[in-house]
C-alpha cells in the first residue's frame, strides 16, 4: 500500500492566503453516529454514481476548547450513496484520548448498507505539525482509493476499499465531524476542492466566484463558511423560538456576511405577510459591510399580528446594481397559555412525544412529555428533571431497557427486578412529576424477545414488573408499551398472561396519515375495554405527516415518504390534527401524545419554518384544556358533525363538516363566542350565523340550540385544499384512471389555470415511483391553451415500448412505477406543464391509481368452490414485507403462515368477490361487528370514486361463522348483518402435504353499492385481510390499505372498472403495449 500517487495540484496553487480564498469549517458537536441514520456534518455537491477523482488542499485546524482533534473525530473528503445507505469519510481520524496528538492515523470512517460506525485505518499518518494536508479519493466504478500528502506533489496510497454493491455515490464533498456529542473542531480551512469525472459536481478554488453549488448538512452542529460576495442567513432570535404568544412582538435575527465587499453599503428590506399573502408590515435600512459578520435583529410589531396563525417574514439584502439576496421564514403566533414551573396538571389529555423544546411544548398546552430513557441517571445528565420542573411537565416514560435474552425464568426475573427498581428510584426521587411509567415502545417493531415466542415472555415481564411495584407499596401507575397502531394481538396476550389489572394504563399508537381523522376509534376502544375494563387508554404516539420541502435520501419509508401519497399539505395537517384529537377524546381516549422528533411528523419543518399545526394544537388546548365529551347533536352518518363538550364546567360546542359547506344558525340564552380553528374570534352574540367546513369551529357558552342548518355554496374563512380540488395556484391538477379492456387503461388529467393570466403550452405526463424508462404515454404530450379560470381534461394511454418491461396493471411490480406499501399503494402520475418560453411546472397527483378492469361473468355461483373463477385475473400480493403492516411483517414466517389472494368479477346482479387465504392458524372467535378482530376480510366500496361521500359508502366484513356485515352505518342503514349478500366461507385444515387455507366467496348487490356497472366508470375499492393466530388481530395486508387498520377514507381507494359484457374473461390477458 505504498504506491506513489501523483496529485493534480501544482506545487504552488497561486491562491491568496487570506480568508477570502478559503472555505472555513467549524464543528460545535459530534453526532453520536453509531448507526447510519444520523447524517454527517458536511458540505456537499450532487454526483451521478459515475467514477470520479476528488482532491482537496486543507490547512491544519486551529486549536479549540476541546483541543486540535478530539477523540474519535475526523475531517476530510466525503463520499455518500444515500439511496443505498453507504458513506465514506477519508482523512485524519483520532482514535486516542489525547486531543492534541503529534501524529494521527489516516482512516476512512465507514457506514455501509445502513450498518454501524466502522473505522478502517491505514498505516499512513498525518503529521499534525504540518500546515497543509492534501487528500485524494479515486473511484473507478468498483474500488475507492484514498491517498494523502503534505507537499501537494506526490503522495502515498493509504487505503483501498471495495464498497458493498450496489454503490452509486450521489453526494461528494468535504466533512468534519465526531462520534461524541462533545467533539469540537475549530477553523478547518480548505484552500481548494477539485473534482474530475462526468458527474454534475464542480471544482472550487474558494475565491468567492462560487463555481460550484454547495449544500451544507447539520447546520445546528457545524458551519461551512464559503467565500461569498454577500450571504444572508436567519439566526435564532434571543427569545421566542419563532413561536410567539399573541400580543407580543415577533423578534427575528439574521447574519449578513461578505468576504469580498467589505466597506460597501448594503440595502436591507423586511416584509411580513399573513397566511393569505397580504402584506402587514415592512421596514428598510442600510448597513456597512465589515470583515466580521453583521448580526441584524428586528421585530414585527404586536399590533400587526392581531390574530393567531402562521406568518411569512421576508428579508432582502442587495448591493447596488446586484440582485437581492432573499430569505423567507414562517413563524407562528399562538394563544397565550401560561407556563407554571413546578405546577402539574394530571387531568390534561395533551402530551408531547420527543419534543426538543420543552418550554415550547408547555406553551402549546402540553402538560406531559414522553421521553425515552434507559438509566434513571439520564434525568439529571440530560436535564429531564430540570426541564420538567421549569415547565410544569409530567414525564411518562418509556424505559427502553426491556430486552432480555435468552428467555428463561431467571433472565426474566432479573430484568423485571431491574426495571421495577429503576421505576421505584424515579418515583422516590421525583414524586412531583413522575406519576406513571411505560415499559418499552412498539414491541412489534423492535421485538425485545425472540419473535418465535410471539412476545409472550415480554408480556410476562410486564406482569412481573407490576407485581414487584405493588409488593414494594408503590403508587406508580404502570403503562403498557405503546403498540404499533392498535395491535390487539399483543394487548390480548398481555391481558391473558397478566390479567386485566396487569397495567394501570393501556397505551397504543394512533397513526393514520394521510387518511381523515374520523371513524374507527370507537371500535378500537371497545376491543381494549373488552380486555382491560375501563382503565385509561392513551394514544401515546401519534402524528399526521406534512409535506417536506426536500426529498430525503434512501428508500421510501414512513419517515421518508416524499412523493408517495402519505403526506398532507400543512393546512390539512393542522386541521386533521385538531379533528383527530376531538375524535379520539369522543371515543374515550384519556390522553393523546403528539410525536414531534421526525421532520415530516413534526409541528415544525425546522426552527425557521413553523407549521400551522402548532397553532391549532395550542388553540385546542386553550379552548378545551380538560375536555369531557357530552353528546352528539348529529349522527355519525351526517355530513355535519355537531358535538357538545364541557371543560372545567363550561360548555363548548364544536362543529365541522365531512362533505359540503353548511350554513348553521345557533342561539343561546347568554352571549356566545365563536372561535375558528386557530383560536381567533369570528362571531359573538346570543344568535350567531356560521359557515362550516372541514376546519372546526368552537362555540363557547350555551346551552346552544340549532335554529337552522342548510348546505351552502358559500365558503368558510378556512378552506382546505380537499374542499377545492382544483383550487391550487397557479395551476391545479387531478388525475383519475379507468380500464377500457383487459389490455387497455386510460388516465384522465384535468387541469385548471388559476394563475390569473392566459396559458399556452404543452402537458406531458410522467410516471413516478421509479418507473422503467420504456414506459410511455400515447400521446406523449398534448397542447394546452387555457384562459384564466378555464379547465380542460386530457386523456393519455399508458404502455411500454419494451416487452421485457411491460406496463401491466394486472401484474404490478413493487418499485417499478408502482408503490406497494401497507400505507399507500398504486401508480402515481406527474404532469409537466411547459410554456414556449421554457418555464415549466411539475404537478403531482395525490390520488392512487389501480387502472384495472374486472370482467363480466354470469357463470359464477356462490358455493365456496373457486373452480369457476379460473379465468378471472388474480390480484397477487406484491411488495413482500412492505405490503404487510409492521406487526404482521415482523412476525410473518412465510406463505404457509399467511398469504391472501383475491379476485373480482361482476354480473348483472352484483359485484362478485373471491379470496383464498393460506393460513396455518384460523381464528374465527369473534363474530358480527367484532369479527374484524380475528381472521376476516374487509371491503371498502365507493360508487363515486372521484367525489366520494364520506358517510355514504359501505365497509363490509366477511368472516367464518358470520353473515356478511355492514361494519359501519351509512345514511341508508345501520351497521349489522347484510342478509342480501350471499357469503360462503369454507376452512380447509392443513396437513403434512398441504397448507391450511380459507376460501371466501360472495356477491354484493349493485343496489347496495348504488352503482351502475355498465356506466363505463370505475368505482373505488379497498381490500383488507385481517390476520389473527388466536390472540386477536396482529396485522393486516391487502390492496389500497389505510394506515391504522380501519377503512375510513375512500379517497385512498384504488379504481376498478367493470368491463363491458363482451370482454369475456376467457380472453387471455396481455400486457398493455
Amino acid at each position: 500500500m505504498n504506491r506513489l500517487i501523483h496529485l493534480l495540484f501544482p506545487v504552488a496553487l497561486g491562491l491568496a492566503s487570506g480568508a477570502a480564498a478559503d472555505l472555513v469549517a467549524s464543528l460545535d458537536a459530534g453526532g453520536n453516529k453509531w448507526g447510519y441514520a444520523a447524517p454527517h456534518a458536511a458540505t456537499v455537491q450532487p454526483w451521478d454514481g459515475s467514477p470520479f477523482t476528488l482532491e482537496a488542499e486543507l490547512l491544519r485546524p486551529a486549536p479549540g476548547p476541546s483541543g486540535l482533534l478530539p477523540r474519535e473525530s475526523w475531517f476530510g473528503l466525503f463520499i455518500e450513496d444515500g439511496p443505498n445507505g453507504s458513506r465514506f469519510s477519508f482523512g485524519p481520524f483520532n482514535p486516542e484520548r489525547d486531543a492534541n496528538p503529534a501524529r494521527v492515523p489516516l482512516a476512512a470512517v465507514c457506514y455501509e448498507k445502513r450498518g454501524h460506525f466502522q473505522v478502517k485505518r491505514s498505516s499512513e499518518q498525518w503529521d499534525a505539525a504540518a500546515e497543509r494536508l492534501f487528500l485524494k479519493a479515486e473511484y473507478d466504478g468498483e474500488t475507492l482509493r484514498f491517498s494523502a500528502s503534505t507537499d501537494g506533489q506526490a503522495c502515498r496510497e493509504a487505503l483501498r476499499i471495495v464498497p458493498a454493491k450496489p454503490f452509486m455515490p450521489n453526494r461528494i464533498g468535504l466533512t468534519l465531524d465526531g462520534f461524541h456529542d462533545r467533539s469540537a473542531i475549530r477553523e478547518l480551512r480548505v484552500k481548494e476542492f477539485r473534482v474530475s469525472g462526468s458527474g454534475p459536481a464542480r471544482s472550487d478554488r474558494f475565491d468567492g466566484s462560487r463555481q460550484a453549488g454547495w449544500n451544507s448538512t447539520e447546520p445546528k452542529r457545524a458551519r461551512f463558511l464559503h467565500p461569498v460576495e454577500l450571504e444572508l442567513e436567519w439566526r435564532n432570535p434571543p427569545s421566542g423560538n419563532n413561536v410567539f404568544d399573541r400580543g407580543r412582538e415577533a423578534a427575528f435575527a439574521l447574519e449578513l456576511r461578505t468576504t469580498q465587499r467589505i466597506g460597501e453599503t448594503v440595502g436591507l428590506r423586511f416584509r411580513c405577510f399573513d397566511r393569505d399573502g397580504r402584506e402587514l408590515w415592512n421596514s428598510s435600512e442600510r448597513r456597512t459591510l465589515t470583515a466580521e459578520p453583521l448580526r441584524l435583529s428586528g421585530s414585527v410589531p404586536a399590533e400587526r399580528l392581531a390574530r393567531n396563525g402562521v406568518y411569512r417574514l421576508r428579508a432582502e439584502a442587495a448591493l447596488p446594481g446586484k440582485p437581492a439576496q432573499i430569505r423567507e421564514q414562517q413563524f407562528a403566533v399562538i394563544p397565550v397559555i401560561p407556563v407554571t414551573p413546578d405546577r402539574y396538571d394530571r387531568r390534561s389529555p395533551y402530551s408531547g412525544n420527543y419534543f426538543a423544546d420543552w418550554n415550547l411544548a408547555a406553551r402549546l398546552g402540553i402538560r406531559q412529555i414522553r421521553q425515552t430513557w434507559r438509566q434513571p441517571g439520564e434525568f439529571e445528565t440530560r436535564q429531564y428533571a430540570e426541564r420538567a420542573r421549569a415547565n410544569g411537565l409530567l414525564v411518562n416514560g418509556p424505559c427502553l431497557d426491556a430486552a432480555f435474552r435468552p428467555q428463561t425464568p431467571q433472565t426474566l426475573a432479573a430484568k423485571a427486578d431491574r426495571i421495577a427498581a429503576a421505576f421505584l428510584k424515579l418515583e422516590k426521587k421525583y414524586p412531583d412529576f413522575i406519576y406513571c411509567q411505560e415499559i418499552y415502545n412498539e414491541p412489534e417493531n423492535w421485538p425485545p424477545t425472540a419473535v418465535e415466542t410471539d412476545l409472550v415472555p415480554f408480556a410476562a415481564l410486564v406482569a412481573r414488573v407490576r407485581q414487584n411495584l405493588r409488593a414494594a407499596g408503590s403508587k406508580l401507575r404502570l403503562m403498557s408499551p405503546g403498540t404499533t397502531h392498535v395491535n390487539l394481538s399483543f394487548l390480548k396476550t398481555l391481558a391473558l398472561v397478566g390479567g386485566r389489572d396487569v397495567v394501570d394504563i393501556v397505551a397504543v399508537h394512533g397513526y393514520r396519515s394521510p387518511n381523515r381523522p374520523e371513524f374507527g376509534h370507537e371500535e378500537d376502544i371497545a376491543a381494549i375495554r373488552d380486555l382491560f375494563g375501563d382503565k385509561p387508554v392513551y394514544v401515546n404516539e401519534d402524528a399526521y405527516f406534512a409535506l417536506t420541502a426536500e426529498k430525503p435520501e434512501g428508500p421510501t419509508s414512513i419517515t421518508q415518504p416524499f412523493h408517495t401519497m402519505i403526506e398532507l399539505d400543512e393546512l390539512t395537517h393542522a386541521i386533521y390534527l385538531q379533528r383527530k384529537y376531538l375524535c379520539q377524546f369522543m371515543a374515550g381516549y384519556a390522553l393523546v401524545n403528539q410525536f414531534d422528533s421526525i421532520r415530516n411528523h413534526s409541528l415544525s419543518e425546522h426552527e425557521f419554518h413553523r407549521r400551522p399545526g402548532l397553532v391549532t394544537l395550542a388553540a385546542l388546548a386553550a379552548t378545551l384544556p380538560h375536555p369531557e365529551f357530552v353528546r352528539r347533536r348529529t349522527a355519525s352518518t351526517d355530513h355535519l358533525w355537531i358535538l357538545d363538550w364541557t371543560t372545567d364546567g363550561r360548555p363548548v360546542t364544536t362543529l365541522w363538516s365531512l362533505n359540503d359547506f353548511h350554513e348553521v344558525t345557533l342561539t343561546a340564552p347568554e352571549p356566545l363566542r365563536v372561535l375558528d380553528a386557530f383560536g381567533n374570534e369570528t362571531a359573538n352574540g346570543r344568535k350567531v350565523a356560521l359557515t362550516v367546513g372541514g376546519a372546526p369551529l368552537f362555540v363557547l357558552g350555551g346551552p346552544v340550540a340549532v335554529e337552522k342548518r342548510a348546505v351552502t355554496a358559500r365558503h368558510p374563512a378556512i378552506v382546505l385544499p380537499e374542499e377545492e380540488p382544483l383550487g391550487e395556484k397557479p395551476f391545479a391538477m387531478e388525475v383519475f384512471g379507468r380500464a377500457e379492456s383487459l389490455t387497455k387503461s386510460v388516465i384522465s388529467v384535468t387541469l385548471r389555470n388559476n394563475s390569473g393570466a392566459p396559458f399556452a403550452g404543452t402537458a406531458t405526463p410522467h410516471f413516478m415511483n421509479d418507473a422503467p424508462a420504456s414506459w410511455r404515454f400515447t400521446p406523449a404530450s398534448q397542447p394546452v391553451k387555457l384562459a384564466p379560470g378555464e379547465t380542460v381534461t386530457l386523456e393519455f394511454t399508458p404502455g411500454s415500448g419494451d416487452p421485457a418491461e411491460p406496463f401491466d396493471p394486472y401484474r404490478p411490480v413493487a418499485g417499478k412505477g408502482y408503490n406497494a406499501l401497507w400505507w399507500t399503494e398504486g401508480y402515481r402520475i406527474a404532469v409537466e406543464l411547459s410554456a414556449p418560453a421554457g418555464n415549466a411546472a411539475l404537478l403531482h397527483s395525490r390520488r392512487p391509481l389501480c387502472l384495472r378492469g374486472i370482467p363480466f361473468d354470469d357463470r359464477i355461483s356462490i358455493d365456496g368452490d373457486l373452480a369457476d373463477w379460473n379465468d378471472i385475473p388474480e390480484f397477487p400480493q406484491v411488495g413482500g414485507a412492505r405490503k404487510r403492516n409492521t406487526a404482521l411483517a415482523r412476525f410473518w414466517t412465510g406463505a404457509a403462515d399467511y398469504r391472501p389472494t383475491f379476485k373480482f368479477a361482476w354480473n348483472r346482479e352484483g359485484l362478485l368477490f373471491a379470496a383464498e387465504v393460506l393460513d396455518d392458524k384460523h381464528d374465527a372467535d369473534c363474530k358480527g361487528l367484532d369479527a374484524w378482530r380475528t381472521d376476516s376480510i374487509q371491503l371498502g366500496l365507493n360508487a363515486d370514486h372521484e367525489r366520494p361521500d364520506f358517510t355514504g359508502y359501505p365497509v363490509l366484513t366477511l368472516a367464518d361463522g358470520s353473515p356478511a356485515i355492514l361494519q359501519r352505518a351509512t345514511k341508508e342503514r345501520p351497521a349489522g348483518p347484510l342478509p342480501e349478500v350471499p357469503l360462503k366461507v369454507i376452512r380447509h385444515q392443513g396437513g403434512y402435504d398441504r397448507p391450511g387455507r380459507t376460501v371466501y366467496e360472495c356477491l354484493i348487490p349493485w343496489r347496495l353499492l348504488k352503482f351502475d356497472p355498465e356506466s363505463g366508470k370505475p368505482f373505488g375499492f379497498c381490500v383488507q385481510f385481517n390476520e389473527s393466530d388466536g390472540w386477536w388481530r396482529k396485522g393486516w395486508e391487502g390492496y389500497f390499505l389505510q394506515m391504522g387498520g380501519h377503512i375510513i377514507d375512500p379517497r385512498r381507494f384504488g379504481d376498478l372498472t367493470p368491463l363491458k359484457p363482451d370482454h369475456r374473461p376467457m380472453e387471455r390477458h396481455n400486457p398493455c403495449k
